[in-house]
């Protein structure tokens, strides 16, 4: 699930409810990479991501997962990341099918050809 807080916010959540049929070792490695961390029998996971743009480009993201099982503590993770975001605006002319040509310009420059 989505929703757009504001024009430069959003907060995005999500559930995952999965059952894992394994008999083999579970405390190897290669049990590990196969399991994506989680246990035999039933796993949940949950997330939160709350992410806002300020007006320079930077954007701050702040995300948090649960983690359940029936056979261990949940296990609970966060973090935080930042973010600047580039933009150039591009113009593009598709005159043909099978010809395309498309020009960017730096945001600050004036007329200046990047392609």
């Amino acid at each position: 699930m989505n929703y757009k807080l504001l024009a430069k916010s959003s907060f995005s959540m999500g559930s995952s409810a999965i059952f894992i049929d394994y008999s083999g070792l579970e405390n190897t490695p290669m049990a590990y990479e196969m399991l994506d961390g989680l246990k035999p029998g039933f796993n949940s996971i949950h997330d939160l991501r709350f992410t806002h743009r300020l007006k320079n480009g930077l954007e701050f993201s702040f995300q948090y997962q649960l983690r359940t099982n029936n056979k261990n503590r949940p296990v609970h993770t966060g973090g935080v990341e930042a973010r600047m975001v580039l933009m150039a605006w591009c113009e593009f002319d598709i005159s043909h099918m099978l010809h395309y040509v498309g020009s960017c310009v730096k945001p600050f420059g004036h007329g200046e050809q990047a392609i």
